[in-house]
């Protein structure tokens, strides 16, 4: 496995690739996703310019993943996870646990993640990297009539014990 950060212009391709794994999801992932998710790949590869932002591709050997970092306030950054489907757990877990652990070592005091209660599987994820419901929920959205709640889940260094490697 291997991480890198992507770059506009010469990683365009790849963002371009990124934002077609959605395209034949399921329509609650899909309406679920576009409360907080980008709508084109240009508006995807608009993000990445953004000096506040910074996008990490997970290569295994090819691009499998992306996990994208926003300062969010001092010390605190918003993490968003890009998969591609059928992208092995095992590998963005290890991908997810490097760079916990590099923005806990320049100084991060609070890492934070918006999940859809009704994603489980990335909701395991989070907690085999250690980020845990804060009771912080919101409700945005809506899928089939039904409102969207969305889970804050926090890692926070201070309050670490021994959370284990994820992979």
């Amino acid at each position: 496995m291997e991480l890198r950060r992507l770059e506009t212009p010469q990683d365009d391709p790849l963002l371009r690739q990124i934002a077609e794994w959605d395209k034949d999801v399921p329509e609650w992932y899909r309406q679920m996703d576009s409360v907080f998710g980008i709508d084109s790949a240009e508006g995807l590869i608009r993000l990445v310019s953004a000096p506040d932002n910074a996008f990490i591709g997970v290569f295994n050997p090819t691009l499998v993943g992306m996990i994208t970092l926003s300062l969010a306030g001092k010390n605190r950054f918003a993490v968003h996870l890009w998969a591609k489907r059928g992208a092995s757990l095992e590998v963005l877990a290890e991908a997810g646990y490097q760079i916990r652990e590099q923005l806990v070592e320049f100084g991060a005091r609070e890492i934070f993640v918006w999940v859809a209660e009704k994603n489980r599987p990335v909701r395991n994820l989070c907690a085999r990297l250690g980020l845990m419901p804060d009771g912080v929920e919101i409700i945005k959205g809506s899928y089939k009539k039904r409102a969207i709640v969305w889970i804050r889940l926090t890692y926070n260094p201070a309050l670490r014990t021994t959370v284990q490697k994820a992979a």
